[in-house]
């Protein structure tokens, strides 16, 4: 639908739309190609979402190589994480945010 948000949708619904994304980017890279994603987790009803590993686990499953990772310390946090933080709601993995960098294999995956 044009216009929508994927980060705006939930659980088996935005893993379905992600996917379609990564799909295209492995499409459109040239075999030993990189894709650089900033990732960042967040809590839902009280419990922490790992999005950085979830998406790792995407990628690896669909053929993607782990080419390199970082964790960078936020210096401030948003709105949002901010009134988390007052609510007791908070998790120190929320101070950061994750680079995660992978390869197009020079080989072909065979569930590409």
């Amino acid at each position: 639908q044009p216009g929508s948000n994927i980060g705006n949708l939930r659980n088996a619904a935005y893993w379905s739309e992600i996917a379609k994304v990564y799909a295209e980017c492995w499409r459109v890279l040239k075999p030993g190609g990189l894709m650089a994603l900033v990732l960042k987790g967040f809590v839902r009803a009280g419990v922490y979402q790992d999005l950085p590993g979830q998406t790792e686990a995407l990628l690896l499953a669909a053929g993607w190589l782990k080419h390199d990772h970082w964790k960078r310390e936020l210096y401030s946090l948003s709105f949002w994480r901010i009134l988390q933080a007052r609510k007791g709601n908070f998790d120190n993995r929320l101070w950061f945010e994750e680079v995660l960098a992978f390869r197009k294999p020079l080989q072909h995956h065979p569930s590409q």
